[in-house]
């Protein structure tokens, strides 16, 4: 195993070698000058589940501490850390903590990076969605941050990576692999959730591409339904074992001992959206979730989850300043409250990627759909698309359910950059034959974008002024 990683990391591609390690490197950069409880959310909560564990050495009700609602399996894994650690005579423990997620986030983007050579053979293609997910700014933001998502992430992707393998290769171990990885994303965050929609896709998608053609349509359904009746069998246990575990969390070990049971939701224990400040309310009109506000989007950098002014009204300019700089406006954040170096042209180049992959979408869905039922060419795609677009349905849900502008970060659904990555460069290979300018100029904006990124990181540290 040991072999096969050091192989990854010392390919015979250089410049592949060279983003991974800046990458990396720029994270622990990131990591030396950032103290635990800036730019995060909810830290010092995280942190009092992870203290309750050490020291009572059991799992905490719901009710017992602001984050106490959550699964338990990253802060059991935390705890571990956290405990040996400090046995061993470590007073930085936060540090730990943050360097704990650290190596999660290089586990995630290695899986990533794997992800990415099965669906992309072209070495170009495949530095440039390299670069994209490497240097997105939020990639790097939350990479250090003390939380669940941490471990919620790394699990996202190994399953990602393990279902394109199923869809491409077969093997019921891919898929049993896939199965237990489900599961332990629902001990680790109820949006495991999420990966239970994606590991059902997955499963409906290859029934459809291994239905028999020469039989009429419903009698192949069902026989390959019978082919894969073993994959069906594991994911319906898989679903009702981690469902029941969640059930049980937010029902049966929610209340305080000693306390009645309080008569909310399913919902309301789950993400505890009723005790959120009603200030971070936000509309909850159909214009909130279609309209993208471009002007307001140019006007301030960056945003906040209690002010107006940052575009947190809407949607999808939440969504994509969020996955830039998180939901910190610096006028009430950071020192002087003067805009960081290098932000505003993260901005802007943001700004034209997410139209460009917008675009992407659109074509890459047309262009697949109609081969579904013909061919196998269309699945993977289709498949890859479905990974962007259920989260982002799940996320949307949450917010119109739950109105609170920090229902909308981008960090609930952060691994979808993987699959962004794949839909920038199948865009960009559109333009191989015809208008070949347009691609270069697209290779050269995601150069840029990383380059702004890596100068962005460095300016705000404060060790060059």
């Amino acid at each position: 195993m040991f072999k096969k990683i050091f192989n990854w990391f010392f390919c015979k591609d250089k410049v592949l070698m060279l983003i991974i390690f800046a990458g990396i490197g720029i994270r622990i950069f990131y990591l030396s000058y950032t103290d635990y409880n800036i730019r995060s959310y909810d830290t010092d909560g995280h942190i009092e589940y992870i203290k309750y564990v050490v020291e009572k050495f059991q799992i905490p009700r719901g009710e017992q501490c602001w984050e106490c609602h959550q699964m338990p399996l990253y802060y059991l894994l935390a705890g571990f850390f956290f405990k040996f650690f400090q046995v061993m005579g470590m007073t930085q423990l936060n540090f730990v903590l943050q360097s704990l997620s650290l190596a999660l986030f290089i586990i995630f983007l290695f899986f990533g990076v794997k992800t990415l050579k099965l669906i992309i053979k072209e070495k170009r293609y495949l530095r440039l969605a390299t670069l994209f997910l490497f240097f997105w700014p939020g990639s790097i933001i939350n990479s250090i941050r003390i939380s669940n998502d941490s471990l919620f992430y790394v699990l996202w992707a190994i399953l990602f990576y393990f279902l394109i393998k199923w869809m491409q290769e077969g093997g019921r171990k891919n898929f049993y692999i896939a199965s237990v990885v489900v599961l332990l994303s629902l001990f680790t965050k109820t949006s495991g959730l999420i990966l239970v929609v994606l590991l059902a896709v997955a499963l409906l998608l290859k029934v459809l591409l291994e239905m028999p053609k020469n039989r009429k349509y419903f009698s192949g359904i069902f026989s390959a339904v019978i082919a894969y009746r073993r994959e069906f069998v594991v994911f319906f246990l898989v679903s009702v074992l981690g469902l029941s575990v969640i059930s049980y969390k937010n029902f049966f070990y929610f209340e305080k001992e000693g306390e009645l049971a309080q008569n909310r939701s399913f919902f309301s224990r789950t993400v505890k959206n009723d005790s959120l400040n009603d200030a971070l309310r936000v509309g909850n009109n159909i214009s909130n979730y279609i309209w993208f506000d471009i002007g307001m989007f140019n006007k301030k950098v960056f945003t906040s989850s209690w002010v107006d002014g940052g575009g947190r009204q809407f949607f999808w300019n939440y969504l994509l300043k969020t996955s830039l700089f998180g939901e910190f406006d610096t006028d009430h954040y950071d020192k002087k409250g003067s805009p960081w170096p290098w932000s505003a042209y993260l901005n802007g180049l943001a700004l034209v990627l997410f139209f460009c992959v917008l675009f992407g979408v659109a074509l890459l869905l047309l262009r697949n759909i109609f081969y579904l039922f013909k061919s196998d060419g269309g699945v993977l795609p289709l498949f890859i698309l479905s990974s962007l677009f259920i989260p982002l349905a799940v996320l949307m849900f949450y917010r119109i359910k739950a109105p609170f502008a920090c229902n909308n970060d981008f960090r609930f659904i952060l691994p979808v950059i993987i699959s962004l990555s794949f839909v920038y460069v199948e865009w960009l290979k559109m333009w191989d034959k015809k208008w070949i300018l347009i691609k270069y100029l697209g290779i050269s904006l995601a150069i840029l974008m990383a380059f702004s990124s890596l100068l962005f990181f460095v300016s705000i540290s404060g060790y060059f002024t």
